[in-house]
């Protein structure tokens, strides 16, 4: 299963986050959060930032993003779009948004998200992250590509790595502070991620769609 980071910048004075219009390739057209895939041998975190810069334009330092959600998305009439979301909170950062070639990056409501405009199960989980949750989610979709036939949450919200530790405070002053050192450089105490053993297929690959999970 392929496996995705997802920033979300979070501008906590004005209750906005940071998503992007998809401008071409998987999602076209829909509201999304910023992110990508991991490159070999990169960190979570690592890969997180680097996305968030290529995408938007901001610099962020991988020691002090917050994960917060692990999804997990089953497509099952395509199961190439299967992935693994590993989502993080970004709350301070380096520069201005500004569009790429890939995504049109806007600040948006905390309040009044466009969910018209996102995938189906972004109003599942985006507001309770930003609402300070942890999550741990399966969603799986139906035939048509874009809407849910099930989701479900799990209790595993520990084995996120830091997501015992509580938040930091809601500092305004931490938007946009600058960053010490090379913001896009692992940090050397930031050990590398396994994506190798636990997610390869999806859990929920076996079930028909529409179907409810069997205890």
């Amino acid at each position: 299963m392929t496996h995705v980071t997802l920033c979300l910048p979070i501008d906590i004075a004005n209750r906005q986050v940071l998503l992007g219009l998809k401008k071409r390739g998987f999602g076209q057209g829909k509201w999304v959060g910023l992110g990508g895939k991991i490159e070999p041998g990169e960190t979570l975190a690592a890969a997180a930032v680097r996305e968030l810069y290529e995408e938007a334009g901001l610099l962020a330092d991988p020691g002090r993003i917050e994960q917060v959600a692990r999804l997990t998305f089953c497509f099952p009439t395509r199961p190439d779009w299967d992935h693994l979301m590993h989502v993080f909170i970004v709350r301070e950062w380096q520069g201005e948004p500004r569009e790429s070639e890939e995504i049109a990056p806007q600040w948006q409501p905390i309040d009044d998200l466009p969910f018209d405009r996102m995938w189906d199960d972004g109003r599942r989980w985006l507001p309770r992250v930003l609402a300070g949750e942890r999550l741990v989610m399966t969603c799986v979709y139906r035939e048509d590509l874009e809407t849910i036939a099930e989701v479900t949450f799990s209790d595993l919200i520990a084995t996120i790595p830091g997501a015992s530790r509580p938040a930091p405070a809601a500092d305004s002053q931490l938007t946009r502070r600058p960053l010490r050192g090379a913001a896009l450089r692992t940090p050397s105490d930031h050990s590398k991620h396994d994506v190798s053993d636990h997610y390869k297929i999806c859990p929920l690959r076996s079930l028909r769609l529409g179907a409810r999970r069997k205890s």
